[in-house]
């Protein structure tokens, strides 16, 4: 993929076919209804990849019995630096979570000057974490819902520099 300029503001992503992003989604879209379509996909969908990740999981195991001891020694592993987002989004909610739950302190400072609004920020953050980790794991089904978590992703990650120092309790 590479990425062209359709105009100054905007950015299009076209593959080595020439098709944008959008395109291809339509295609999938329109072959999905036809019967071999349908054949196609729900093969893919409910054999295939179950299957393989299935196995996939197993092949595994020694590894993540490595990674494993890795964290208990040093607080991170070696496949924790190889994808330092995607780790940060698998933990970094339910953190944010446990810290509303608490409640103790807030920055008392611009939106945040009250308990309640604080927790509001805190959320808005959790929830930017969550919709990156959705896109790592690919838990959406059409571009506009990928753009959707992108928008929900931005928010959050724009409040959490705002706010890093003050992620306190």
């Amino acid at each position: 993929m590479k990425t062209i300029s359709a105009n100054n503001k905007k950015q299009t992503a076209v593959s080595a076919l020439g098709k944008t992003l959008e395109e291809w989604d339509a295609i999938e879209q329109a072959e999905r209804k036809t019967l071999r379509g349908k054949i196609k996909y729900a093969w893919e969908d409910f054999i295939y990849y179950p299957t393989y990740r299935f196995f996939d999981k197993i092949r595994g195991i020694p590894d993540e019995i490595k990674y494993f001891i890795q964290r208990g020694r040093r607080g991170y592993s070696d496949r924790d630096t190889w994808n330092i987002d995607y780790y940060l989004s698998s933990w970094m909610p339910q953190a944010l979570k446990k810290m509303i739950s608490y409640g103790n302190g807030y920055p008392g400072v611009g939106a945040a000057n009250t308990p309640e609004k604080w927790k509001v920020i805190v959320k808005k953050i959790a929830k930017g974490f969550q919709a990156s980790y959705k896109i790592g794991e690919f838990e959406y089904n059409t571009l506009t819902q990928k753009k959707r978590l992108q928008a929900v992703q931005e928010e959050g990650l724009k409040l959490f520099t705002k706010y890093f120092d003050n992620l306190w309790d």
